[in-house]
């Protein structure tokens, strides 16, 4: 992706929008929550049909929440409460039986 040209924005949402329309950056950390609490509650539903459920760490999620501009949900199968406790602690994950990670 090359230069991007800012247009004149008439207010704080229009940058908002057009940040997200043209970098996929997310600046509205309640939006960014949203869409990860939201792409959970999808995989829950539809990937794992209702048998798994994420345990939301709170804390952990606000943290994520402020590391990334443009969050996403992946879905992995790993071995092991040693992966899972240092994805925890290094890799902001929330752990559920498949691990739910956010990047």
């Amino acid at each position: 992706m090359g230069p991007i040209e800012i247009p004149a924005c008439k207010s704080i949402e229009d940058y908002y929008d057009f940040l997200e329309d043209k970098t996929g950056i997310i600046l509205n950390s309640s939006k960014r929550m949203r869409l990860i609490l939201d792409r959970i509650s999808a995989i829950e539903k539809d990937t794992w049909a209702g048998k798994y459920k994420v345990i939301i760490d709170e804390d952990l999620l606000a943290e994520v929440v402020n590391l990334v501009e443009t969050p996403n949900v992946l879905v992995g199968h790993f071995p092991g409460t040693i992966f899972i406790s240092a994805k925890r602690n290094i890799g902001k994950s929330h752990p559920a039986p498949p691990s739910v990670i956010l990047q």
